[in-house]
């Protein structure tokens, strides 16, 4: 009975996981994004495009075919709404409030020609009110009040947009933290990028073209406008009680009135390498005129009414560029500012060049063999003026020597102040102009040059060796002189020692002979003395 109870809950339990694992898997297939076709002339299972939204679920896409779609549309789950093509698939708000209205985050909208929303302040071809994470691409936003309104949004993107004859094309306010980035954004009666309230939002690598203002800033500070070609408008920038926003890399050309527009209260604001050619001013302003700045790491603008020499010849004007009382440039360029991005994966670099002439077909290239890192491009301009480069590199990216090549020529840069660890910042000039500049980082040629300062560094030892040999040779013969002067010296007092050894003998001989002489002579007194006392003493015979 026991053993019956125990069978009867293995199988219960296997039972169970048998069940949660359909119901798992069963809710799993559910939950696959799914795709939606809208097509009105039977292609598809919907025939508007809010009927598709309303049957989708959070990740779910819904594929738009081409046609006119008169709709005012409302999505508010996180979901991808696909247009054929921007250029087919079109959505008409019937000039009625905004067309598409967007209160969910994560949407993207890419493909479509949204047009003709309400007249009226708020009414958009896309709005985003209070949402983050919706990406707007590749459309065109005509006709309507604004081209994209953004309201309490942050971290949206929208980028590769055509925004044209709007009142507003991008109107963002009280939102932060989004990008605007490579749209095309002209013909609006005002802001071609309006910011109102607004901060820490980037508008980066945009053409905004024939608007009042390119870009306005009202009341919004710690914006970043970079890298825009902003152009043909009234005011180019214009700012509006907006402090601390930073204005780099801009084209900023034949704007009607001035190239920036400073109203009273904005202040603090950083310009640099933005490029002014503007019909009426550069910049202008009203109020107290409280100061910006011009320049930034001893890089500011080029100016296309700068007067100033480069004395030096490092690219930088040797005296301030004057705007006002309060504002001067103190390094204008003395040629426009252009950057272009090298992609190595998965890094990214940034070039920069400053000159006189044009310059275009910008390219980069890795040998396949020798593992060469090579930047080229095309340096246009007057032949009878030539030119000069003023170009930032990283090291990152260019770790071995340069060779730098003008045409068929090898030309030895200057290597500037400032560059250190990260950067170098080079100079050249040609008297040519319409040529090919090609900077090549080398692998060899780093290796040739490791290899030659080893070889100086032998010849340096060697050097140093054969000095010290020479030195010690230099001694050896000192000595060796010391040497045969003592010798000689030592000749001489053998000499004079033998000398008068001889003469020691020749005395001693003599006195040898003298002594014996006396004793001789001694001997001879005796024996007469002793004769001559006998025969006086000797008696006379009788």
């Amino acid at each position: 009975m026991v053993a019956l109870k125990r069978t009867a809950l293995v199988i219960l339990v296997l039972c169970s996981l048998l069940v949660s694992t359909i119901l798992k898997s069963s809710i799993s297939v559910s939950a696959q994004p799914k795709t939606l076709i809208v097509d009105p002339r039977g292609q598809g299972t919907y025939n508007t495009i809010q009927e598709a939204i309303n049957a989708a679920n959070s990740s779910d896409t819904v594929f738009v075919y081409n046609g006119t779609y008169f709709e005012n549309i409302f999505i508010d789950k996180s979901i991808s709404l696909i247009g054929q093509g921007k250029e087919i698939t079109m959505i008409d708000g019937g000039l009625i409030s905004t067309v598409v209205s967007i209160t969910a985050g994560n949407v993207t909208i890419a493909g479509f020609h949204i047009r003709n929303s309400g007249v009226y302040k708020n009414n958009s071809a896309i709005r985003m009110d209070h949402v983050s994470g919706n990406l707007i691409r590749d459309n065109i936003l005509s006709d309507s009040y604004e081209g994209v309104g953004l309201y309490t949004s942050t971290n949206n993107t929208i980028s590769n947009n055509m925004v044209r004859d709007n009142y507003d094309g991008v109107g963002i306010t009280a939102s932060n933290y989004n990008v605007v980035s490579d749209n095309t954004i002209i013909l609006d009666i005002s802001d071609g990028v309006g910011i109102y309230a607004s901060s820490s939002n980037i508008i980066l690598n945009n053409t905004i073209y024939g608007n009042y203002d390119g870009v306005g800033l009202y009341t919004s500070n710690n914006n970043a406008v970079s890298s825009n070609n902003v152009t043909g408008n009234a005011d180019g920038i214009g700012f509006y009680t907006s402090s601390n926003n930073v204005i780099e890399a801009n084209s900023i050309y034949t704007n009607t009135y001035e190239g920036i527009y400073l109203a009273s209260g904005s202040n603090d604001n950083t310009f640099f390498h933005n490029n002014f050619n503007n019909t009426f001013a550069q910049v202008g302003s009203s109020g107290n005129g409280l100061p910006n700045t011009w320049d930034f790491n001893g890089e500011g603008n080029y100016w296309s009414d700068y007067n100033g020499k480069d004395e030096d010849a490092d690219g930088i004007g040797d005296t301030q560029y004057g705007i006002d009382q309060s504002n001067k440039d103190n390094s204008p360029l003395m040629g426009a500012f252009s950057e272009h991005e090298i992609q190595l994966r998965p890094e990214r670099y940034q070039i920069y060049i400053v000159t006189n002439a044009t310059v275009s077909e910008f390219g980069f290239a890795v040998g396949t063999e020798t593992g060469n890192r090579i930047i080229n491009f095309n340096v246009g301009g007057r032949e009878e003026n030539g030119f000069f480069v003023r170009l930032k590199t990283p090291k990152t990216l260019f770790n071995y020597p340069l060779t730098l090549l003008v045409g068929d020529e090898e030309v030895v840069p200057k290597i500037l102040n400032g560059s250190d660890e990260m950067a170098s910042y080079i100079y050249f000039t040609s008297v040519h102009s319409n040529r090919t500049v090609s900077l090549i980082s080398s692998n060899t040629a780093y290796l040739l040059g490791q290899l030659l300062e080893k070889y100086i560094q032998l010849q340096i030892l060697l050097a140093a060796q054969n000095g010290t040999i020479k030195n010690t040779l230099d001694d050896y013969n000192n000595l060796l002189d010391q040497y045969n002067q003592l010798r000689q010296e030592h000749n001489q007092l053998n000499d004079s020692y033998n000398n008068n050894l001889r003469a020691y003998f020749q005395s001693v001989d003599n006195n040898r002979n003298l002594v014996y002489i006396v004793a001789a002579a001694t001997a001879v007194l005796l024996a007469t003395t002793v004769y001559l006392s006998r025969r006086l003493h000797k008696k006379p015979n009788p």
